[in-house]
Protein backbone atom coordinates (compact mmCIF):
# COMPACT_ATOMS: atom_id res chain seq x y z
CA UNK A 1 0.00 0.00 0.00
CA UNK A 2 2.91 2.29 0.84
CA UNK A 3 4.63 1.68 -2.26
CA UNK A 4 1.64 2.33 -4.56
CA UNK A 5 1.03 5.63 -2.99
CA UNK A 6 4.19 6.50 -4.77
CA UNK A 7 1.90 6.28 -8.55
CA UNK A 8 2.70 2.64 -9.17
CA UNK A 9 0.19 1.21 -11.28
CA UNK A 10 -2.61 -0.09 -9.03
CA UNK A 11 -3.27 -3.39 -10.64
CA UNK A 12 0.62 -4.06 -11.18
CA UNK A 13 1.68 -7.65 -9.70
CA UNK A 14 4.50 -5.77 -7.72
CA UNK A 15 7.51 -7.59 -5.70
CA UNK A 16 8.09 -5.18 -2.89
CA UNK A 17 11.41 -5.27 -0.80
CA UNK A 18 12.80 -3.53 2.05
CA UNK A 19 16.25 -4.54 3.27
CA UNK A 20 16.75 -3.43 6.92
CA UNK A 21 18.37 -2.79 9.71
CA UNK A 22 17.91 -6.43 11.63
CA UNK A 23 15.87 -8.31 8.50
CA UNK A 24 14.54 -8.42 5.00
CA UNK A 25 11.02 -8.03 4.58
CA UNK A 26 9.55 -9.60 1.16
CA UNK A 27 6.02 -8.94 -0.44
CA UNK A 28 4.13 -9.79 -3.19
CA UNK A 29 1.04 -7.79 -3.98
CA UNK A 30 -1.54 -6.81 -6.87
CA UNK A 31 -4.25 -3.58 -5.95
CA UNK A 32 -4.34 -4.14 -2.06
CA UNK A 33 -3.94 -7.77 -2.20
CA UNK A 34 -0.89 -9.28 -0.31
CA UNK A 35 -0.79 -12.66 -2.19
CA UNK A 36 2.96 -13.87 -0.45
CA UNK A 37 4.79 -12.27 2.31
CA UNK A 38 8.20 -13.73 4.03
CA UNK A 39 11.11 -11.99 6.33
CA UNK A 40 14.42 -13.33 6.42
CA UNK A 41 16.39 -12.03 9.46
CA UNK A 42 19.27 -10.53 7.50
CA UNK A 43 20.00 -6.89 7.42
CA UNK A 44 22.53 -4.36 6.85
CA UNK A 45 23.53 -3.65 10.03
CA UNK A 46 23.33 -6.88 11.59
CA UNK A 47 25.41 -8.00 8.64
CA UNK A 48 28.04 -5.32 8.97
CA UNK A 49 28.39 -5.80 12.86
CA UNK A 50 28.04 -9.55 12.96
CA UNK A 51 30.16 -10.70 10.21
CA UNK A 52 31.87 -7.70 7.95
CA UNK A 53 33.36 -5.50 10.54
CA UNK A 54 35.06 -2.76 9.76
CA UNK A 55 37.27 -2.28 6.28
CA UNK A 56 39.29 -3.38 4.82
CA UNK A 57 36.91 -6.39 4.44
CA UNK A 58 38.49 -9.89 4.36
CA UNK A 59 38.03 -11.94 1.21
CA UNK A 60 37.50 -14.90 3.41
CA UNK A 61 35.53 -13.03 5.71
CA UNK A 62 33.38 -12.06 2.48
CA UNK A 63 33.10 -15.36 1.21
CA UNK A 64 31.32 -16.71 4.95
CA UNK A 65 29.23 -13.82 4.87
CA UNK A 66 28.07 -14.52 1.24
CA UNK A 67 27.04 -17.50 2.20
CA UNK A 68 25.43 -16.71 5.68
CA UNK A 69 23.26 -14.47 3.53
CA UNK A 70 22.14 -16.95 0.81
CA UNK A 71 20.96 -19.56 3.51
CA UNK A 72 19.18 -17.04 5.16
CA UNK A 73 17.13 -16.07 1.54
CA UNK A 74 16.82 -19.28 0.26
CA UNK A 75 13.82 -20.07 1.92
CA UNK A 76 12.39 -16.76 1.34
CA UNK A 77 12.88 -17.00 -2.36
CA UNK A 78 11.51 -20.77 -2.19
CA UNK A 79 7.75 -18.96 -1.11
CA UNK A 80 7.91 -16.88 -4.25
CA UNK A 81 9.34 -19.62 -6.77
CA UNK A 82 6.06 -20.53 -8.13
CA UNK A 83 4.31 -16.65 -8.24
CA UNK A 84 5.55 -13.86 -11.49
CA UNK A 85 5.33 -10.05 -10.74
CA UNK A 86 5.50 -7.40 -13.40
CA UNK A 87 8.56 -5.33 -11.43
CA UNK A 88 10.56 -5.41 -8.69
CA UNK A 89 9.96 -2.84 -6.40
CA UNK A 90 13.33 -1.82 -3.76
CA UNK A 91 12.24 0.55 -1.18
CA UNK A 92 13.85 2.43 2.03
CA UNK A 93 17.55 3.51 3.39
CA UNK A 94 19.50 0.54 1.47
CA UNK A 95 18.35 1.00 -1.75
CA UNK A 96 18.02 4.85 -1.66
CA UNK A 97 21.67 5.25 -0.75
CA UNK A 98 22.84 2.80 -3.75
CA UNK A 99 20.55 4.51 -5.86
CA UNK A 100 22.51 8.21 -4.91
CA UNK A 101 25.44 6.37 -5.40
CA UNK A 102 24.60 5.38 -8.97
CA UNK A 103 23.43 8.49 -9.55
CA UNK A 104 26.71 9.55 -8.83
CA UNK A 105 28.33 8.03 -11.24
CA UNK A 106 25.88 9.23 -13.94
CA UNK A 107 23.00 7.41 -14.51
CA UNK A 108 20.25 10.42 -13.79
CA UNK A 109 21.28 13.92 -12.01
CA UNK A 110 23.07 13.66 -8.73
CA UNK A 111 22.19 12.76 -6.10
CA UNK A 112 18.13 13.36 -6.83
CA UNK A 113 15.65 11.69 -9.44
CA UNK A 114 16.13 8.42 -7.72
CA UNK A 115 12.39 8.01 -7.11
CA UNK A 116 11.42 5.37 -10.57
CA UNK A 117 14.98 4.98 -10.92
CA UNK A 118 16.16 1.26 -12.65
CA UNK A 119 19.10 -0.17 -11.05
CA UNK A 120 20.24 -3.28 -12.44
CA UNK A 121 22.41 -6.38 -11.08
CA UNK A 122 25.13 -5.01 -12.76
CA UNK A 123 25.00 -1.78 -10.62
CA UNK A 124 24.82 -3.22 -7.87
CA UNK A 125 27.71 -5.83 -8.63
CA UNK A 126 30.29 -2.39 -9.13
CA UNK A 127 28.95 -0.87 -6.07
CA UNK A 128 29.77 -3.76 -3.90
CA UNK A 129 33.04 -4.29 -5.65
CA UNK A 130 33.77 -0.62 -5.13
CA UNK A 131 32.99 -0.89 -0.88
CA UNK A 132 34.96 -3.68 -0.89
CA UNK A 133 37.83 -2.63 -2.40
CA UNK A 134 38.07 0.10 0.89
CA UNK A 135 40.80 0.05 2.70
CA UNK A 136 39.51 2.40 5.54
CA UNK A 137 36.18 3.94 6.54
CA UNK A 138 37.84 6.87 5.10
CA UNK A 139 37.76 5.46 1.43
CA UNK A 140 34.30 4.25 2.16
CA UNK A 141 33.04 8.38 3.07
CA UNK A 142 34.93 9.62 -0.15
CA UNK A 143 33.11 7.12 -2.71
CA UNK A 144 31.19 9.55 -5.06
CA UNK A 145 27.53 9.91 -3.74
CA UNK A 146 27.96 7.97 -0.13
CA UNK A 147 25.58 9.35 2.59
CA UNK A 148 28.11 9.61 5.85
CA UNK A 149 25.42 8.08 7.74
CA UNK A 150 25.08 4.55 6.08
CA UNK A 151 28.61 3.84 5.30
CA UNK A 152 29.46 2.10 7.40
CA UNK A 153 27.02 -0.66 7.01
CA UNK A 154 25.48 -0.04 2.96
CA UNK A 155 27.64 -3.18 2.23
CA UNK A 156 25.95 -5.21 4.24
CA UNK A 157 22.95 -4.22 2.50
CA UNK A 158 24.28 -4.01 -1.21
CA UNK A 159 25.19 -7.62 -0.16
CA UNK A 160 21.64 -8.50 0.72
CA UNK A 161 20.16 -7.21 -2.32
CA UNK A 162 22.87 -8.72 -4.72
CA UNK A 163 22.31 -12.35 -2.98
CA UNK A 164 18.41 -11.74 -3.02
CA UNK A 165 18.78 -10.74 -6.96
CA UNK A 166 20.63 -14.01 -7.45
CA UNK A 167 18.36 -15.98 -5.64
CA UNK A 168 14.99 -14.75 -7.14
CA UNK A 169 16.41 -13.93 -10.87
CA UNK A 170 15.63 -10.04 -10.45
CA UNK A 171 18.17 -8.23 -12.48
CA UNK A 172 15.76 -5.17 -12.36
CA UNK A 173 15.28 -3.35 -9.54
CA UNK A 174 12.52 0.17 -9.75
CA UNK A 175 13.55 2.39 -6.64
CA UNK A 176 10.45 3.41 -4.85
CA UNK A 177 11.23 6.87 -1.93
CA UNK A 178 7.31 5.39 -0.62
CA UNK A 179 7.19 2.53 1.60
CA UNK A 180 5.67 1.57 5.16
CA UNK A 181 5.43 4.96 6.78
CA UNK A 182 3.15 5.90 3.97
CA UNK A 183 1.57 2.64 3.98
CA UNK A 184 0.83 3.16 7.85
CA UNK A 185 -0.75 6.70 6.54
CA UNK A 186 -2.86 5.59 3.70
CA UNK A 187 -3.98 2.46 5.85
CA UNK A 188 -5.28 4.80 8.28
CA UNK A 189 -6.66 7.48 5.84
CA UNK A 190 -8.55 4.20 4.39
CA UNK A 191 -10.15 3.03 7.36
CA UNK A 192 -11.88 6.36 8.12
CA UNK A 193 -13.16 6.65 4.78
CA UNK A 194 -10.51 9.66 3.62
CA UNK A 195 -8.83 7.72 0.75
CA UNK A 196 -10.09 5.22 -1.48
CA UNK A 197 -8.49 2.03 -3.40
CA UNK A 198 -9.05 4.02 -6.55
CA UNK A 199 -6.87 6.96 -5.16
CA UNK A 200 -3.98 4.89 -4.68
Amino acid sequence: LGVRQGGWVRDDRLLCVDVGGGSTEVVLGSADQVMVRASAAVGAVAICAGHLGSPPVCRANLAGTRAHIAAAIRPVAGRFSQHNWNRAIATSGTIQRLARMINARGKGGRNQGIDGLIITAQDIDRIVDQLVGCASLAEVLALPGMDPQRADILLGGALIFQELGRAMAIDRWTVSKAGLRMGIVADVLRRRGLLRLDDT
